[in-house]
């Protein structure tokens, strides 16, 4: 059997609004799931509803940093407090407002937020992106620089002329 899986993007100040109309619609919350990527931290919040015939809508929360702020839903789902801790302890994500919060105790670990350690290569990646990132402001700036009307006006600028010449154009002469 196959479940329909429904993707949104959210933002921080829609978490609590969306838990609210999922319970309000007779959903629960199955999961919060963070991940790492390129961009930073992904949490991802999965609900289904009761009989679990309507599938699972996930509501994803992009680019993240660590000791970014996102509020509990444990008022509306208490379940989830292993999954706020967690993404307390592994992901460096400090979630508000927890009903059963264990301060960074859920787990006992030899870093802090490890799940934030990028792989050699996701370094290389990020490391190559800014590299190319760099080049093209670079180039952009000297192709700006060279249509900006300060560079027009200084290359069409007439020559300096020695003090005590006629600065007339010959259209000017022949009309004294």
């Amino acid at each position: 059997m196959t479940v329909k899986q429904n993707y949104h993007s959210i933002d921080v100040s829609q978490i609590l609004t969306t838990a609210q109309k999922e319970k309000d619609e007779g959903r629960r919350c199955i999961q919060i799931c963070c991940t790492t990527t390129d961009d930073g931290i992904d949490v991802m919040y999965s609900y289904r509803d009761f009989n679990g015939f309507s599938g699972v809508e996930n509501f994803v929360v992009h680019g993240l940093s660590k000791g970014d702020e996102i509020p509990s839903i444990q008022e509306f789902f208490p379940s989830q407090f292993p999954f706020e801790n967690e993404a307390h302890d592994l992901f460096g994500i400090n979630v508000t407002n927890m009903k059963l919060d264990f301060e960074g105790n859920f787990y006992k670990l030899g870093e802090d937020a490890p799940m934030t350690v990028i792989s050699t290569e996701q370094l290389k990646r990020k490391e190559r992106a800014k590299k190319i990132a760099a080049a093209m402001k670079a180039k952009q700036q000297k192709q700006n620089a060279q249509q900006s009307p300060v560079a027009k006006k200084e290359t069409s600028s007439p020559t300096q002329q020695s003090p005590g010449t006629n600065n007339k154009s010959s259209s000017e002469k022949k009309g004294e």
